[in-house]
């Protein structure tokens, strides 16, 4: 089956042999290069709260594609995905002899999570995350009642472009006639996004601007936040997912949540709101898997999600002297990413791990940099501060035994 094919011809034609599923589910749609997945959480657990059973769908997954659709957080079974793909098994099959191509393995799993949340288990609302890009990508068949584009950094350029203005345009690629934009993205990324919904005659709402946010205390484990809107104003919210980061993901969750109840009648109450920012966790976001030493794991993948690293590093163990370890696939910015490890922090030390797109211990190994080739005996006899950090492919190999 093809790893990564982009385009919707597949994908549009297998929803129509499926009688559009994709049609008979409320979504949200969350496009970005980085924090998909922690606003995907802030969202899934304020309309959890609020009472509405919540579908999501995500990508990559941890150990096994089940992982990828949940139900208020729950992943289903094993066995109910494969009844899923059972189902949808001869629509896949009849779009492949009709346009001569293979339906790809993200199509199948798109296909999948939206039948499973229209037919087979309905939802009152799923959010629904790209997996690459946005214009092309499977997820976009989906019209939903609002899109969020979180950031845009470098990241897939061989398959989304090689300079932000075209990669901006990809993401960009999700917005939908009249459908509102609630975004974090600055600078040039921006522009395009603001001229992309121009032409699509939609509004952009941007975080900082339409609603303002303020933090309130910063601590290793929690952060508190001011909220404050045209359509509310909230004291005290306070996040277990460190860094401003996730204050600005957040806050791009309740102002998509304040939006879709002032124009969907969707009753999400303050308590609600806050009670779900507390509750969202993240795997591998900053996530502390062992106390005396402090070892945390956290899944910074391109350069954006370094310098996220650095700072929140920074800002919240100004007392702690942290070494690195770090592993990524072969087609990131690992050069740059390593440059920013190292003015970062004490000492870098690089592995391998088992993935074909993994970056070998060869490439990473720049200017004397200190190789790991047993990460678990390592790991087993370290007893420094140290964060893991790469691709989730890498960090969820790693977690396995850690956890």
């Amino acid at each position: 089956m093809s790893k990564i094919n982009l385009g919707l011809e597949r994908v549009e034609l297998l929803m129509e042999k499926l009688r559009h599923p994709e049609r008979r589910v409320k979504t949200i749609h969350v496009a970005g290069t980085n924090g998909k997945g922690s606003t995907t959480a802030y969202l899934r657990e304020m309309l959890k709260e609020a009472g509405f059973i919540t579908g999501t769908y995500t990508s990559p997954y941890w150990d096994t594609p089940a992982e990828q659709i949940a139900i208020n957080g729950e992943h289903i079974r094993e066995s109910e995905l494969e009844k899923c793909l059972s189902e949808i098994a001869p629509a896949i099959k009849e779009t492949e002899t009709d346009l001569g191509s293979v339906v790809t393995e993200f199509e199948r799993m798109t296909a999948a999570a939206l039948y499973y949340f229209s037919t087979m288990k309905p939802v009152d609302i799923a959010i629904i995350e790209t997996g690459m890009g946005g214009r092309r990508d499977a997820t976009n068949v989906i019209v939903p009642l609002v899109s969020i584009i979180t950031t845009v950094g470098m990241d897939h350029e061989a398959w989304l472009g090689d300079t932000i203005r075209v990669i901006s345009r990809e993401k960009a690629g999700v917005i939908k006639s009249g459908v509102p934009v609630f975004t974090a993205v600055q600078g040039e990324a921006l522009d395009v996004i603001k001229e992309e919904a121009r032409l699509k005659h939609t509004k952009v709402y941007e975080a900082g601007k339409a609603a303002k946010i303020t933090i309130e205390e910063r601590k290793k484990d929690e952060t508190t936040f001011q909220y404050s809107s045209s359509y509310k104003d909230l004291k005290n919210l306070s996040t277990l997912m460190p860094g401003d980061h996730q204050v600005t993901n957040a806050a791009l969750g309740i102002m998509a949540i304040d939006y879709m109840k002032q124009y969907y009648a969707m009753m999400v109450d303050d308590e609600a709101i806050r009670n779900g920012i507390k509750q969202a966790v993240m795997p591998g976001r900053l996530e502390k898997v062992s106390k005396n030493p402090v070892v945390l794991l956290d899944t910074a993948h391109n350069p954006q999600a370094i310098e996220a690293l650095a700072k929140t590093i920074k800002a919240r163990y100004q007392d702690t002297d942290f070494n690195v370890l770090f592993g990524v696939m072969k087609d990131k910015d690992y050069k740059q990413m390593l440059q920013m490890l190292r003015e970062s922090f004490s000492e870098v030390l690089v592995t391998s791990f088992d993935d074909e797109r993994a970056a070998s211990i060869d490439q990473l190994q720049l200017n004397e940099i200190t190789a790991v080739d047993d990460v678990r005996s390592w790991l087993e006899k370290n007893n420094q501060p140290l964060i893991i950090t790469g691709s989730q492919k890498f960090i969820g190999q790693v977690r396995q035994y850690l956890t």
